[in-house]
C-alpha cells in the first residue's frame, strides 16, 4: 500500500479535488457485490480508521464505490483528527528486508516467471515456497486431452507450459469473457485422478422444497463430505461459480425462488450436482 499522493492508484477517489490536502496514509478500499456497501480502511503511526459507507437494507446504489464514497471520507477524518502528523511514518523493522518475487504470485521466482518485483519479507518466516504459477502439462498429439504421470502413454505425447488458472478464477473470467489458455481435460480413463468418490451434498438436501420468508430470508447451508484426498471444494448455483472453501467448511447461500441447481467440484475434479425446490411466501 502506498501514501504518495503522486502514485496514480486505481482506488484513487476521482472526486478529490487538487485543493484538499492529501493525508499521509495507507489505505485499502473494497465494494460489494452488487454495490451493496463499500468500505476504506487507513492508517498512520498515530490512528487507524474505518469507514463503511451503504444501506442497513442491503440495498445496493448504482454509483456507491469504496474508492469514490468511502475514501474522500476517510480522508476527511485523518486530515480533522491528524492534521499535522505529515512528517511521521513507519521506519522498516530491523528484521524485515528486501527481495525479488514474482509480480503475479508474490512468491519466490522460478525459472518460468517472466515478471519480477521486489518485495518486503521477514527471513526465516516468510514463505520460501517457489512459485509454481505456470507448469508443463504433457498432452496428447491434438492437445485435447491432457496426462498426469499415472496415465501418460509411453510415448505419443507432447509437452507444453502453461499458466494454472483456480477454478474460482476461471469462473470469473468466463462470467467477465476474459480470454485465457485453458488446459486441455483430463484423460477420462485415469484411475489416479477419478478414482474415488465425489463430494457428497448433505445440505440442502436433493429433491427438498424449501420455504423461504419473503420480509426475512433466511440463507441456506451448504455442507459437504468428502474424500480424504480432497482440501478444497468449489460451489457452484445454477450452473455458476459461488464460493470456493476448504474441504468441511460451511457456506451459506439466499437461493433464487424456483427449480435451484446446486453443484459441488472438488480439487480431483469429482463434482456432485442436487436440485431443490425454492418457495418465497409471506410468513
Amino acid at each position: 500500500m502506498k501514501f504518495s499522493p503522486k502514485v496514480n492508484r486505481p482506488d484513487f477517489p476521482l472526486n478529490w479535488t487538487a485543493t484538499e490536502r492529501m493525508p499521509k496514509i495507507a489505505w485499502k478500499t473494497g465494494t460489494s457485490y452488487g454495490r451493496k456497501d463499500a468500505w476504506s480502511i487507513g492508517y498512520n503511526k498515530n490512528y487507524t480508521v474505518g469507514v463503511w459507507t451503504g444501506n442497513f437494507s442491503g440495498t445496493g446504489v448504482a454509483d456507491l464505490s469504496g474508492a469514490n464514497v468511502a475514501t474522500p471520507l476517510l480522508f476527511k477524518i485523518f486530515n480533522t483528527i491528524d492534521y499535522d502528523s505529515n512528517e511521521e511514518w513507519f521506519t522498516q523493522p530491523p528484521d524485515c528486508d528486501i527481495r525479488t518475487v514474482c509480480s503475479e504470485t508474490g512468491l519466490v521466482p522460478s525459472a518460468q516467471c517472466s515478471s519480477l518485483v521486489t518485495d518486503y519479507f521477514i527471513p526465516l518466516i516468510s514463505s520460501t515456497k517457489a512459485c509454481d504459477n505456470r507448469q508443463e502439462i504433457m498432452l496428447n498429439p491434438d492437445e485435447k486431452l491432457s496426462y498426469c504421470k499415472s496415465c501418460v502413454p509411453a510415448t505419443g505425447y507432447k509437452k507444453k507450459w502453461f499458466k494454472i488458472v483456480q477454478p474460482d478464477m476461471q469462473a470469473w473470467y468466463e462470467e467477465n469473457r476474459v480470454a485465457y489458455e485453458k488446459i486441455p481435460p483430463h484423460n477420462p480413463e485415469c484411475e489416479l485422478i477419478f478414482k474415488g468418490a465425489a463430494p457428497a451434498i448433505s445440505f440442502p438436501l436433493n429433491g427438498t422444497e424449501y420455504i423461504i420468508n419473503k420480509k426475512a430470508p433466511e440463507p441456506l447451508q451448504l455442507i459437504c463430505k468428502t474424500a480424504n484426498d480432497v482440501t478444497k471444494v468449489y460451489w457452484y448455483i445454477n450452473n455458476k461459480f459461488y464460493k470456493s472453501c476448504n474441504a468441511g467448511e460451511k457456506q451459506f447461500f439466499v437461493p433464487v425462488e424456483g427449480p435451484v441447481k446446486i453443484s459441488c467440484t472438488d480439487d480431483k475434479g469429482r463434482n456432485r450436482d442436487i436440485r431443490i425446490i425454492v418457495k418465497y411466501v409471506d410468513l
